[in-house]
C-alpha cells in the first residue's frame, strides 16, 4: 500500500513539473515579434541595368535572445552580389565560392557552433534568400542584401519589380528607385501594389522628373497609410514601368573602362506577317478550368490574327485533332470562325502524345514555309509524356531531328506537373523560350501575354557586326533569328584596348534586308546616384552578366558532357571573379559564437486564415543553420543537443514565387429591384434620350477609350439573381483614366470626395470622338448612371462600348420605332422600343429605352446594335476630276491580289512613275482593300507616301515630311499627258491613301502603264440615271450605277463630295487592267 502511495505520488510529481514547463512555454511562446525599425529599399536603374539594396533593421524586444531569419525572394533573373550583416557593432560580410566548397565552409562552421549562412542558387527555381542569426534582448541586428538585373523589355516597357511584406507597419519604410537613361524616359507609371489585391498607391507616391532621361521615385507609406491597407502593413509587389523614346536605327552603345554593351530595339517597321501553328494539350489533366482558360486564351489569339496571317490548330491527347487537313489556312473571317468553333468544341480526353503531336505539327508547318513570314510553333502542355514515345532524350532528338528548318518553338507549361526542365530544353534547341503557366485565375491572360511577345516580328534574322578593334571572342550572342515588338536585343563585350571606339552595323530581314543605321548620341555622365552603384564598371558587369545567362541557356542546348563540363567551368570562373551567387556557386556567411543556446523553444504562427505573405515573420521549431535562394536550405531545422531545448526562431520572410493576384470575375449586387436604366444616350435629332439597361453579364467592360490622348474609361457590372434563369445587371463602378491619373467612382462618390461635393456629377470630354460622359449616382444611392451626349463626328473604329455611337444620329424616334444613321452609312431600324418612365434617375424623367443591344461576343465587352445593317459603302479612294462635271468620279481600287501595282510611267526625260501599293484591313468588320502607299519617281528623285507621312529622297539627301505639314496632299504634273497626280490621305487613317487623277484634254495616247487609257478622257453628260464618258480613243461608255456621295462618306481633303461609281469593274471598259502590271518597273 505504501509502496503504491510512493508511486502515485512520483507520478503526480513528474505530471506537475510537466505542467509547469508546459505552462512556461506557452508564456514565453506569447513573445513579441522582433519590431523591424526600418526598411530601406533602393534601386538604381542605368541603361536598364538596375542595382537594389534592402537594409533592414531589427530590434528583438523579447526579454530573452531569440533568433531571426532574414528571408527574401528576389526578380528571377536577379543575382545575388553582396550580403552583409551587422550585430554589436561588428560586420559580417558574405563571400562567393564554388557551390562545393561553399557547402564544405558552411559545414565546418557548423560544427564548430558558429552562426553560418549558406546561400545558393538553384538553376530552375526563382531565387530565395535567407539567413538565420540569434539575436540578444534589445540587441539591433541590421540586415543588408544587394542583388543586379538586367531588366527585360516585353510589350514595350521595362519592368522593376520588388518584392515587399514586412508582416508589421514600420515606422520607417521608404523605396527609392533612381532612372537614368541614354534616351529621354517615356510612359513612365507605378502600378497598383499587387499581392492578394491590388492596391492604388499611386497618390503616394513620389515621381520627381529630374531631366527627359532622369527620374527620381520616392515611396513612403506612413504608418496610417500602411495600417489601411491592412492590420500587417504593406503587402505586395512594387512595379516601376517605363520605356525610353525610339528611333528607326542602329540603337545605343554604352562604352566604359574597355567593355560596350548595345541595345536594340527600333521602332517604325511593319509586322511580318506569320504562320503559326498550334500545338496544344486536351489530355485528361487539361479539364475542367484549364481547358476553359485554353479557350478564352485562343479566343483572344484569334482575335487578334491578321488577314495576311496564316495557321492551323492541332489538340493531342493519344488521339489527334486537326482544324484542317495537310493545309495552313489563310486568315479570312471564315477560317477565323472555323477556328473558333473548333476551339469551342474541343473537350479534355485521354493521355499524353508530346513527341508524335510536336513533330506533326513541325512537319506541316515547314511543307508550306514561307521565307517572308514569321513561323513559329506555340506548343502548351500541362503534363508529361505518357503516350508513344515517352523518353524525353528521344523526344527531344526527334524533334531537334525534323526541325531541320529551325522553327522556333515556344513552350509553355501549365501548372505545376508539368516538366518545364523538359519544355525549356526543347524550346532552346530550336531557337526558341519555355514559361510556366501558372494555375491562377489569370491563366488566360498569362498564355495571351506570351502570344503577345511572340506573335509580332519585325524583322528576321538579325545579325550584328562592329567595326572597330572588338575581342571577338569575348562577344556574346550576335545572331537573333526574330526581334519582336516590344522586346529589345542586348549585345556585349569587351575592347582590346579601352581607349577604342566601335560602329556597329544591324542588318535584318523585313520584306527584303534593311540595314539600320547607329546615330551617335551623347551618353549621362556616370554619376552613381547611390554609394552601391558602381558604374564604372557597369558595362563589365552587364557583360559578365550576359555572359552568365547566356552560358546557362546553352547548358540547356544539345551538347556533350565535356561541353557541359567547360561550359560550367566558365560560369564558375566568372561568378567568382564578379561575385554572382549562380546555379554553380554559392554565398557562405559566418559569424563566430553568435549561436548560444537558450533554455526554451518558442513558435509564432500567422494569424489564422491568413495566406503567406511575401514577406512575413513567422516561427518555425527548431533552428535552422543555413540560408538559401530557391534549393530549400534552410527550411529544415535541427534540435540543439539532448537535453538542452533549441533557442526561439523569427523568421523575416519574403518567399512567395509568384504573387497570388485576385481576379474578380462577377460582381454581385444585394439589391433586387430595378429602378431606372443605367446608361443615357443624347444625340441629334430626338430631344429625350435613348436608355438602356446593363443586362449583360458580370464583368468589367470599356465604356470608351482614346489612345492618343491615353484616356480610358471602363465600368463594372455587378449582376443579382430574378430568378433560376434571369438576372439583373447594375452599373457597379466606373474607372476614368487619364494618362498616369485615375480616378474610381462608385456609390459613395471618388476616392476622396462624397457626391455632395461634387454636385452629384462627374464629367469628361473625348474631343477626338466629339463625346461627352457624365456619371451620376442614381437617386436610392445603389447604383450609378452615364449620360452620354454624342456629337458629330468621322471617328469609326472607336474602341469600347460607346464606339458604336460616334458620329451617330437620330433620323426618327416615336413609340413605334427608331432609326438611326451611322456616320459611314447604313441604316439602324429597331421596333423594340419603350417611351419608359424613369423613377430614379437624377439626368431625366422619360427615355426611349431599346433592348436591342448586346455584348458580342461575351469575351470582346463591344456592344452591337443588332438591328443595324450597314451598306456595303466604302469611303472611295481613286477619284477622277475631268471636264464636264464640277464633282469628280470616284470609286474602290479592288483588285483580286494585295501588292504593287505599276500604274503610269513617262518614257520624256526625266523619267517618271507611278505605283500604288494595295493591302487589305477591317472596316466595319469586313475586310477592304486600301491604298497603304504610292511611289511616286523623277528621275533620281523618289517619293514614298504612306498614311504617316512623306519621305522624300535623292542622291543629296533624305527628308521627312507629316502630311500637316504639306497641307494633306502631294501633287506629280506629267505634263506630257495633260495629266496631274494628287496623293492625300483619308481623313480617317483606317481608310489608307487617296489617289487623285487631274485629267485634262490630250490628244497623246502612248502613255505607258494601265493609267495610259485615262489620259483625255471627259464627261460628256450627266443626268440623274447615266454619267456618259468620252475616252481619248476607243467609243464613248455609260455607267449607270451610280450615286451622289457628300461630306462623311467622301472623307477627302480635295473635295466634298463626288459621284461614286459602284462597279466599276463592270461599268468602266478596260478596268481590270489597272491589276495585271503588279511589281513591274519601266525604268531605264
Amino acid at each position: 500500500m505504501i509502496m503504491m502511495t510512493t508511486e502515485l505520488l512520483k507520478c503526480h510529481y513528474v505530471m506537475f513539473i510537466l505542467l509547469l514547463v508546459i505552462l512556461e512555454h506557452l508564456v514565453i511562446s506569447q513573445g513579441l515579434k522582433p519590431e523591424i525599425k526600418s526598411m530601406h529599399i533602393t534601386s538604381d536603374i542605368y541603361f536598364r541595368f538596375a542595382t537594389t539594396v534592402v537594409e533592414a533593421k531589427i530590434l528583438n524586444i523579447n526579454p530573452v535572445a531569440s533568433e531571426v531569419l532574414f528571408d527574401m525572394t528576389l526578380p528571377d533573373a536577379a543575382f545575388i552580389t553582396a550580403f552583409t550583416m551587422e550585430i554589436g557593432g561588428r560586420r559580417y560580410a558574405g563571400d562567393v565560392k564554388e557551390k562545393e566548397k561553399a557547402k564544405q565552409q558552411f559545414e565546418e562552421a557548423k560544427s564548430r557552433g558558429e552562426s553560418a549562412g549558406h546561400i545558393a542558387a538553384a538553376p530552375r527555381t526563382s531565387n530565395k534568400f535567407n539567413i538565420l542569426v540569434n539575436i540578444q534582448k534589445n540587441a539591433l541586428v541590421v540586415f543588408k542584401l544587394k542583388y543586379q538585373e538586367l531588366l527585360r523589355r516585353t510589350l514595350g516597357s521595362y519592368h522593376h519589380v520588388i518584392y515587399v511584406d514586412p508582416g508589421q507597419p514600420i515606422e520607417d519604410f521608404r523605396i527609392k528607385v533612381f532612372i537614368s537613361e541614354s534616351r529621354d524616359i517615356v510612359n513612365l507609371s507605378v502600378p497598383p501594389l499587387e499581392g492578394n489585391t491590388e492596391i492604388d498607391i499611386s497618390k503616394f507616391v513620389n515621381i520627381n522628373r529630374i531631366s527627359p532621361s532622369r527620374y527620381d521615385i520616392r515611396y513612403s507609406p506612413s504608418l496610417e497609410e500602411q495600417k489601411a491597407m491592412s492590420e500587417q502593413g504593406i503587402s505586395g509587389l512594387f512595379k516601376v514601368k517605363y520605356d525610353v523614346s525610339r528611333d528607326k536605327d542602329a540603337g545605343d552603345i554604352l562604352i566604359v573602362n574597355g567593355y560596350f554593351v548595345h541595345l536594340f530595339a527600333p521602332k517604325d517597321l511593319e509586322p511580318l506577317p506569320k504562320d503559326v501553328m498550334f500545338v496544344l494539350d486536351r489530355s485528361g489533366s487539361m479539364s475542367g478550368r484549364k481547358i476553359e482558360q485554353l479557350k478564352n486564351a485562343m479566343a483572344v489569339i484569334l482575335s487578334d490574327m491578321k488577314p495576311e496571317d496564316r495557321l492551323n490548330i492541332l489538340f493531342f491527347d493519344n488521339r489527334f485533332d486537326w482544324l484542317a487537313d495537310n493545309t495552313m489556312l489563310k486568315g479570312s473571317m471564315v477560317n477565323f470562325d472555323k477556328a473558333r468553333r473548333f476551339v469551342t468544341a474541343i473537350t479534355a480526353r485521354g493521355s499524353t502524345d508530346i513527341n508524335k503531336a510536336v513533330v506533326d505539327g513541325i512537319k506541316l508547318l515547314t511543307s508550306f514555309l514561307n521565307t517572308k513570314k514569321s513561323s513559329i510553333v506555340m506548343f502548351l502542355t500541362d503534363g508529361r509524356p505518357t503516350s508513344g514515345e515517352t523518353s524525353i532524350n528521344a523526344i527531344l532528338r526527334n524533334v531537334r531531328t525534323t526541325n531541320e528548318a529551325k522553327l522556333p518553338i515556344f513552350s509553355l507549361g501549365f501548372g505545376n506537373n508539368v516538366n518545364l526542365n523538359f519544355l525549356k530544353q526543347m524550346s532552346t534547341q530550336n531557337n526558341g523560350f519555355a514559361r510556366k503557366i501558372y494555375e491562377d485565375s489569370d491563366a488566360a491572360l498569362q498564355i495571351e501575354g506570351l502570344y503577345s511577345e511572340i506573335s509580332s516580328a519585325l524583322l528576321k534574322n538579325v545579325t550584328f557586326d562592329y567595326l572597330g578593334d572588338i575581342d571577338y571572342n569575348t562577344i556574346t550572342k550576335f545572331y537573333f533569328p526574330f526581334y519582336f515588338g516590344g522586346s529589345e536585343l542586348i549585345v556585349a563585350g569587351r575592347l582590346r584596348s579601352k581607349n577604342s571606339k566601335i560602329v556597329p552595323r544591324v542588318r535584318g530581314w523585313n520584306d527584303g534586308y534593311i540595314d539600320l543605321i547607329w546615330r551617335p548620341r551623347p551618353i549621362p555622365d556616370l554619376v552613381a546616384l547611390t554609394t552601391d552603384a558602381d558604374f564604372s564598371t557597369i558595362t563589365e558587369k552587364m557583360w559578365a552578366y550576359l555572359t552568365i545567362k547566356q552560358l546557362i541557356r546553352e547548358l540547356e542546348g544539345d551538347i556533350t558532357s565535356t561541353d557541359k563540363d567547360r561550359i560550367k567551368t566558365e560560369i564558375i570562373d566568372l561568378a567568382l571573379k564578379y561575385q554572382f551567387v549562380t546555379p554553380f556557386t554559392s554565398m557562405v556567411v559566418t559569424a563566430p559564437n553568435l549561436r548560444r543556446p537558450v533554455p526554451h523553444q518558442r513558435q509564432l504562427v500567422p494569424p489564422p486564415g491568413r495566406p503567406v505573405p511575401l514577406l512575413h515573420l513567422a516561427g518555425s521549431f527548431g533552428p535552422s543553420l543555413s540560408s538559401s535562394i530557391g534549393n530549400g536550405l534552410g527550411r529544415g531545422g535541427q534540435r540543439g543537443p539532448p537535453g538542452i531545448m533549441a533557442p526561439p526562431i523569427m523568421k523575416l520572410r519574403l518567399t512567395t514565387t509568384k504573387p497570388t493576384i485576385t481576379t474578380t470575375a462577377t460582381f454581385l449586387c444585394n439589391f433586387k429591384e430595378r429602378a431606372s436604366p443605367d446608361i443615357f444616350i443624347y444625340m441629334k435629332g430626338s430631344k429625350r434620350p435613348l436608355c438602356m439597361d446593363m443586362n449583360f453579364r458580370a464583368g468589367k467592360y470599356l465604356l470608351l477609350a482614346d489612345k492618343e490622348k491615353s484616356l480610358a474609361v471602363t465600368f463594372n457590372v455587378c449582376t443579382t439573381p430574378v430568378n433560376r434563369k434571369n438576372t439583373i445587371g447594375y452599373i457597379e463602378e466606373v474607372v476614368i483614366k487619364n494618362g498616369q491619373n485615375e480616378v474610381i467612382l462608385n456609390s459613395e462618390g471618388t476616392q476622396t470626395k462624397k457626391w455632395s461635393n461634387i454636385g452629384y456629377r462627374y464629367s469628361n470630354t473625348f474631343s477626338s470622338q466629339n463625346i461627352t460622359f457624365n456619371i451620376l449616382p442614381s437617386r436610392d444611392g445603389k447604383s450609378l448612371q452615364i449620360d452620354v451626349k454624342v456629337g458629330q463626328s468621322n471617328v469609326i473604329g472607336a474602341k469600347g462600348l460607346l464606339g458604336t455611337f460616334v458620329g451617330i444620329e437620330i433620323e426618327r424616334v416615336n413609340s413605334r420605332i427608331v432609326k438611326l444613321n451611322p456616320n459611314l452609312g447604313g441604316v439602324c431600324t429597331s421596333r423594340n422600343i419603350t417611351n419608359f418612365r424613369i423613377s430614379q434617375s437624377r439626368i431625366d424623367r422619360r427615355c426611349w429605352k431599346i433592348d436591342d443591344l448586346k455584348p458580342t461576343p461575351a469575351n470582346s465587352k463591344d456592344l452591337v446594335p443588332t438591328f443595324c445593317k450597314y451598306k456595303n459603302q466604302r469611303s472611295p479612294n481613286f477619284f477622277l476630276h475631268m471636264k464636264g462635271a464640277t464633282v469628280p468620279l470616284c470609286m474602290n481600287l479592288d483588285p483580286k491580289e494585295t501588292g504593287r501595282y505599276h500604274f503610269l510611267y513617262s518614257p520624256i526625260k526625266p523619267q517618271k512613275s507611278l505605283h500604288v501599293i494595295i493591302a487589305k484591313t477591317l472596316i466595319q468588320k469586313r475586310k477592304r482593300d486600301y491604298i497603304k502607299a504610292v511611289e511616286l519617281r523623277e528621275g533620281t528623285e523618289k517619293q514614298y507616301m504612306d498614311i504617316k507621312f512623306l519621305k522624300l529622297s535623292n542622291a543629296m539627301s533624305n527628308v521627312a515630311k507629316l502630311w500637316k505639314d504639306i497641307h494633306n496632299k502631294r501633287t506629280k504634273d506629267f505634263s506630257s499627258y495633260n495629266l496631274t497626280v494628287v496623293v492625300s490621305p483619308a481623313k480617317i487613317r483606317l481608310f489608307g491613301l487617296q489617289l487623285h487623277l487631274y485629267i485634262r484634254q490630250s490628244n497623246l495616247a502612248y502613255a505607258s502603264g494601265p493609267l495610259r487609257w485615262f489620259v483625255g478622257m471627259e464627261i460628256k453628260s450627266i443626268s440623274s440615271t447615266e454619267i456618259i464618258v468620252r475616252p481619248n480613243v476607243g467609243k464613248q461608255f455609260t455607267i449607270k450605277k451610280f450615286k451622289l456621295l457628300k461630306s462623311s462618306p467622301v472623307l477627302s481633303y480635295l473635295t466634298d463630295s463626288c459621284w461614286y461609281i459602284m462597279n466599276p469593274e463592270k461599268e468602266i471598259p478596260l478596268w481590270e487592267r489597272l491589276f495585271q502590271q503588279k511589281d513591274i518597273d519601266f525604268w531605264i
